[in-house]
């Protein structure tokens, strides 16, 4: 199992990167962040014993002592994702790896504020990613309560229409996946995933599935969404609000006032990764649902839809 613990970067695929670069698959060999791996001769004859859980204080009140975070991820046809690179982070990240049957332990052994983490399974390029929130409770075992279910998109879309030297949108363009159209103003920048910019043409794709009732994660639960989606490229963010519109598909009456809300990913800045973050306000208009003028999204990772309170 992988194990490493570092200050956030402002990629979580970089991050990613980081794991295997340089992250022991001993469980007991957790590199902290300010840690020198190459070592040198100084180090010769130290203590190599491993150190306890929880041994490095914490200055934060509410940070308790974790010593694993574990839960299962499977698709949405029931498999389980083998070898997925699995991220608990808040203020600092610690990383496992999927097993064959898709459970993961990610060793933490450190106090840390639970309030302010989530678990996220980096699904790509087959499945659409999801973060969700660390339960709360004494325990220093956490277990996730639910499956991890992430979607299967479509295995190609069309392009998102970036200009591949300003990484922006230079004249207004449309973009359409599964039920879902995207409208970009001219001039938004698009910031890709690294992950995504590795995947070169394939993480510019528009890939967006439905995601069935029986399968919404935690974040969208209450109230339920009368239309769920999840989406590529993941993570992506927009300097612009990009126009959303959506075939009425849910059941929702002519006229109706809906919130278009996406999956937070954010970790140290606003902490909304696992939770719901509202978008933008829309009506359902003559069969679709659309965004209200200067309306839009910033962030695509998953679209929900509900009614407004």
């Amino acid at each position: 199992m992988l194990a490493c613990a570092f200050l956030m970067r402002s990629s979580l695929a970089f991050a990613t990167a980081l794991v295997f670069a340089g992250c022991s698959s001993t469980p007991d060999a957790a590199v902290p962040s300010n840690t020198d791996a190459g070592g040198d001769a100084r180090d010769a004859g130290r203590d190599s014993t491993p150190a306890p859980p929880c041994s490095e204080p914490s200055d934060d009140p509410a940070a308790q002592c974790v010593e694993t975070v574990s839960g299962k991820a499977i698709d949405t046809t029931g498999a389980p994702l083998a070898k997925k690179v699995v991220s608990v982070c808040g203020s600092v990240c610690f990383y496992a790896q999927t097993n064959a049957d898709g459970t993961f332990v990610a060793k933490v052994d450190n106090f840390i504020n639970v309030a302010n983490f989530a678990a996220y399974v980096h699904g790509r390029p087959e499945y659409v990613g999801l973060f969700e929130k660390l339960p709360l409770g004494p325990t220093r075992a956490i277990v996730l309560p639910t499956l991890m279910v992430l979607p299967i998109p479509p295995m190609t879309g069309p392009r998102l229409p970036i200009d591949a030297a300003s990484r922006t949108v230079l004249s207004e363009a449309s973009v359409t996946s599964s039920e879902v159209t995207l409208t970009f103003p001219a001039g938004t920048a698009v910031e890709l995933d690294l992950e995504d910019i590795e995947l070169k043409e394939k993480g510019e794709e528009l890939r967006i599935v439905k995601v069935a009732a029986k399968d919404t994660p935690a974040f969208a639960k209450e109230p339920a969404p009368a239309l769920l989606y999840g989406a590529m490229p993941f993570d992506a963010k927009f300097s612009k609000k990009v126009g959303v519109t959506i075939a009425n598909n849910g059941g929702l009456a002519e006229g109706t006032a809906v919130e278009i809300f996406a999956l937070g990913s954010d970790f140290v800045k606003d902490r909304t990764a696992g939770k719901a973050v509202a978008q933008a306000t829309a009506k359902v208009v003559g069969g679709k649902i659309q965004t209200d003028a200067g309306e839009g999204i910033t962030l695509l990772t998953w679209i929900g839809v509900r009614p407004k309170s």
